[in-house]
């Protein structure tokens, strides 16, 4: 271990070398200078040509060091939190590295010779200024996983067809509005992240994702959902939350491996009765649309953990839930209830049933047993005053 340095002059660089020595390592191989409010680095840091790791992040670097492009055999390098502006096309000559931690800099753009890291798996880029990717950025191959959160990008138009190992690619709280149709072609992807961006429609490419497990399309501007939705058959969790969606295709019955099911604050008028056929679903988030009626087949989930149907204007609530025995939240308050079917009574995991502002003018004695919040029901009081 290297000892800590509040800053690097050329005798603290020596006595990092003296100390690497003293504790018998011939070959430094991991070198962590983060947070010493570096400006520069000494010219001697090239020498150490068997480094493998270098931390940098949060210093004051305004442009990466030369003399960190001699590290040839570096595998990890870290300029996480400075303040840099720009990446040299110098960068292409680190052809060992594997992670690349350029996040919360001021980055603008990228160089093409990102290309030449043919060994790069991670690279973050997220809280910087890109507004463009580099057309060069589908020809590494070897990447695994990329984040562009927090950026500027308004498409994603490169060929992405290259990037054949890649397995998550997020892009959130960016201003998006269309993706490369070669982003179907990323058969080992697992998770896709595009939370917070301007799309209007679910790109068509995507549901050619055959092995996509996590899909994260909550506050965009969705006004529908393609029925080829239902052929992501290995997806586990599906966020469509804060859209324009007025209805949801049937076929999402058809993704039998899905757990967690994110639907609020959308426009939705009705649900399919195919949710009743999702009987891996745990979480069923439905709070904040315009929802009259709930589908009965969604008794048949027995997997159910939480439902949350509230602030909707349901008027009925089957009876057919009593056997969502699994349930642990079952929240309904903000609704047109008038009544609760007895059957509820039963559901002996719950610790939150929430039926607060509704219409009830009576409530099963078997509920009442359950941790239910009532509140908000002016016609229950009264018959309770009664």
């Amino acid at each position: 271990m290297t000892k800590p340095l509040d800053s690097l002059t050329a005798s603290d660089f020596e006595a990092v070398l003296e100390s690497a020595q003293a504790n018998g390592e011939k070959k430094l191989e991991r070198l962590d200078l983060s947070g010493r409010g570096l400006k520069s680095l000494p010219t001697d840091i090239k020498k150490l040509q068997q480094l493998k790791e270098l931390c940098l992040d949060s210093n004051r670097l305004e442009s990466v060091p030369s003399q960190v492009f001699d590290l040839l055999e570096l595998e990890e390098l870290g300029l996480h939190n400075n303040r840099l502006s720009f990446i040299p096309a110098d960068i292409g000559r680190l052809q060992s590295l594997v992670d690349l931690a350029l996040a919360q800099n001021s980055l603008a753009s990228l160089p093409g010779a990102l290309c030449f890291l043919s060994s790069l798996k991670r690279l973050w880029l997220q809280q910087n200024r890109l507004a463009a990717l580099p057309g060069s950025i589908g020809e590494l191959s070897a990447l695994e996983d990329i984040n562009l959160d927090d950026n500027k990008l308004t498409e994603v138009s490169q060929d992405l067809s290259g990037l054949r190992n890649l397995r998550s690619f997020s892009a959130q709280r960016n201003n998006i509005d269309s993706l490369s149709p070669s982003i179907g072609q990323l058969v080992s992807l697992v998770e896709l992240r595009l939370n917070s961006n301007a799309l209007r429609s679910v790109p068509k490419a995507i549901t050619k994702l055959s092995n996509l497990e996590h899909l994260c399309l909550a506050d965009n501007q969705l006004e529908h959902v393609p029925e080829a939705v239902g052929d992501l058959k290995s997806l586990v969790s599906l966020e469509l939350q804060r859209n324009q969606l007025t209805r949801i295709p049937k076929s999402i019955g058809k993704l039998h491996r899905l757990e967690d099911l994110s639907l609020q604050e959308n426009h939705l008028l009705t649900v399919p009765n195919e949710l009743g056929e999702l009987r891996s679903l745990k979480r069923l988030l439905l709070q904040g649309n315009k929802l009259r009626t709930i589908p009965r087949s969604l008794g048949d989930v027995t997997a159910l953990e939480e439902l949350l149907l509230s602030w909707n204007k349901i008027a009925t609530l089957p009876k057919e839930y009593g056997r969502l025995t699994n349930l642990v939240r079952l929240e309904l308050q903000g609704n047109s209830l008038r009544k609760v079917p007895s059957e509820i009574g039963g559901l002996s995991k719950l610790k939150s049933l929430r039926l607060e502002f509704n219409s009830l003018e009576t409530i099963p004695r078997s509920v009442r047993k359950l941790p239910v919040q009532l509140r908000g029901n002016p016609a229950l009081v009264a018959s309770a005053g009664r």
